[in-house]
């Protein structure tokens, strides 16, 4: 907790994205400060049903909801007189702001030293807009005291785009220190894939990108003798075609399609599951995975572990796996229950040492703290 007797840290959390600003600002206030979350109306219903508890009690006097039609871009920026009201409280009310994704290009009106938390989507487009968000963005970030990014491999992109005041901050997850059992040894391996079924691209029924090479791996395995069964969500633009892969592998009679996902869903799922499986392609963790890792079960992906050495200063202990011989194996050696149980074991307590939003809070506040001393303020 912040120390006694210390003024309270006004933080103004500007933006959401899927759920995003409500955690931190969940982090700060439970860590002491006093963190509003400015909530922009368009973003409400973008939050995924089985988001990790990620949507603003209603009614609460800390969640202040903003029209941010009109806001961003290039000249003539915050020119609507509703926009300069925002900018007024902002700048008044609060010691600094911590902008989230696209709003960025806000947080220099509010002449209050502002943080910035960017997000994997905005970095990879507008980072290299060259139109007038772009440059906003861009000019935004230069002028952060810091920017923060919540995935170890996107230092690399921040470098490139010439941002130097960087710090990488873990996402923060809700786990308890006692680790759930894994479920009872049975003769089939149960995979949990969660991923949306979207992967766009095809040729001649064969998926391009990574969920092909989960199926085909699986396919090689049961060819093999082994007992798999294979849980997918029905969600997700590909899902026909997907099943039509399936069918071709001869992997049908193994796979259960899941026809909604939710939290008490996600929960459940993962307590029945034997693996839980991520992306094999991009080189980070996500957040089902980080609550897999949570709910003590043994994830298998792709991670880069010599970016998460830099960042965390050790390796998420997973099944890391990106091709297709690499998944294979994988999934052979998951048979081993007692494998099973020192990957999960040790998971969880890695996620509840970097991942906690106890610990999250902590430094984050510092952070903010420090941002907010950096210049005179109110």
């Amino acid at each position: 907790m912040a120390a006694m007797g210390a003024p309270i840290l006004r933080v103004a959390v500007l933006g959401n994205m899927a759920g995003t600003g409500y955690l931190f600002s969940r982090c700060l206030r439970n860590y002491g400060a006093r963190a509003d979350l400015f909530l922009p109306q368009d973003e409400e219903d973008y939050i995924p049903a089985f988001a990790p508890n990620v949507r603003p009690p209603a009614g609460s006097d800390w969640v202040i909801r903003f029209d941010p039609s009109g806001m961003g871009g290039g000249a003539g920026l915050f020119a609507r007189r509703s926009e300069k009201a925002l900018l007024k409280r902002l700048a008044s009310e609060y010691h600094v702001v911590m902008s989230i994704g696209q709003y960025a290009s806000l947080a220099p009106g509010t002449n209050k030293p502002y943080v910035h938390l960017a997000l994997p989507g905005d970095l990879k487009t507008l980072g290299y807009d060259e139109g007038s968000s772009g440059k906003a963005y861009r000019k935004a970030l230069e002028g952060a005291v810091e920017v923060l990014h919540t995935q170890p491999e996107h230092s690399s992109i921040l470098h490139n785009l010439g941002i130097r005041r960087t710090r990488f901050v873990p996402f923060p997850i809700q786990v308890s220190p006692a680790r759930p059992a894994l479920r009872p040894p049975n003769p089939a391996l149960r995979v949990f894939y969660p991923a949306r079924v979207d992967w766009a691209e095809f040729e001649r029924d064969r998926l391009i990108k990574s969920g092909d090479r989960l199926f085909r791996a699986a396919a090689r395995y049961m060819s093999e003798g082994g007992k798999l069964e294979l849980v997918l969500v029905y969600r997700g633009r590909d899902s026909e075609p997907t099943a039509r892969v399936i069918e071709k592998l001869g992997l049908a009679p193994q796979v259960s399609w899941i026809p909604h996902l939710d939290r008490l869903e996600l929960a459940r799922q993962f307590l029945e599951a034997d693996i839980v499986v991520d992306d094999f392609d991009s080189p980070g963790l996500g957040t089902i995975a980080l609550e897999a890792m949570a709910a003590g079960r043994p994830v298998l992906g792709y991670v880069d572990l010599g970016a998460c050495e830099v960042a965390y200063g050790d390796q998420p202990p997973i099944l890391c796996a990106r091709s297709e011989q690499e998944i294979y194996v994988a999934l052979k050696h998951s048979t081993d229950p007692i494998l099973r149980e020192r990957v999960a074991a040790a998971a969880h307590y890695w996620v509840y040492t970097h991942h906690r939003e106890e610990a999250v809070g902590e430094l984050l506040y510092g952070i903010l703290q420090q941002a907010a001393s950096s210049v005179n303020t109110v």
